[in-house]
């Protein structure tokens, strides 16, 4: 399914190149074959590691700069138009930024 997805976006050239790649080169089959063998992921396990990858953004970046990242990434006016599922994970990671200092960026924490 995916990789119908991304024929769609390349001109057939590339797609070709890209198959051919990945049919011939050793070290692209033996990374695939990696790939192929890690266990798939529950919905709960998906959404952790989201969280976890969106807290380090938010250590540098700071809560604030997140949430408008947020905004524009989704293509929202408000928070009340995102995706209740993003809804939800601002909540946590705002509650979380509360109580680890995290608020603003780093470089606007530092007197400089």
């Amino acid at each position: 399914h995916e990789i119908d997805r991304l024929e769609e976006y390349l001109p057939n050239d590339y797609f070709k190149l890209l198959s051919k790649i990945s049919d011939e080169d050793i070290s692209t089959k033996d990374f695939l074959k990696h790939i192929n063998s890690l266990p798939d992921l529950t919905e709960d396990e998906i959404e952790e590691q989201i969280l976890d990858m969106d807290k380090m953004l938010i250590r540098n970046q700071g809560i604030e700069d997140y949430k408008e990242q947020q905004l524009i990434l989704y293509q929202s006016d408000t928070y009340k138009e995102l995706p209740i599922e993003v809804q939800k994970r601002i909540n946590i990671l705002e509650k979380w930024a509360i109580e680890n200092d995290h608020i603003k960026p780093k470089w606007k924490n530092t007197d400089l």
